[in-house]
């Protein structure tokens, strides 16, 4: 494999139940397919989909299904950031950014009236000189907290 690749090793059962974010991420396990991977957790979705479907009111599945993806979203971000050697120098130096706006490191699990903390595996003071180590021009900031 080439030192510039953007393939990574394929996880396992032990990366899989190492964190409730892996397990998510990785489609509780259909992720860990040998063979075509992303079509079992899509297959394994839209079976969920369907079965949820009967359970109950159509409107109620898709209310369900937005908090549910933002739950996704924040599962992969942790997965990949732990599973992917090299994580951030790979992207910036793909995509090669002007800016780079620090978002989703914040812990979405703490109630809103409580002391802001960082989620499961993220070291924002290291994320800034990871960036700029490979994109020495890019500016990393941080939008500003709401008052």
């Amino acid at each position: 494999m080439a030192a510039d690749s953007t393939t990574s090793p394929r996880p396992d059962a032990r990366f899989l139940l190492a964190h409730p974010a892996h397990f998510i991420a990785l489609g509780f396990g259909a992720g860990l397919s040998p063979v075509a991977p992303g079509t079992v957790g899509t297959a394994f979705s839209l079976l969920a989909g369907l079965a949820l479907s009967a359970l109950m009111p159509l409107l109620a599945v898709a209310f369900l299904a937005v908090p549910l993806f933002f739950l996704g979203v924040w599962a992969c971000g942790i997965a990949g950031r732990q599973f992917t050697d090299r994580y951030t120098e790979r992207i910036v130096s793909r995509l090669r950014p002007r800016t780079v706006v620090l978002a989703h490191h914040d812990d979405f699990f703490r109630p809103l009236n409580a002391e802001a903390g960082l989620a499961f595996g993220v070291d924002v003071a290291r994320f800034h000189d990871e960036v700029t180590a490979v994109a020495p021009d890019a500016r990393v900031m941080a939008l500003p907290a709401p008052e």
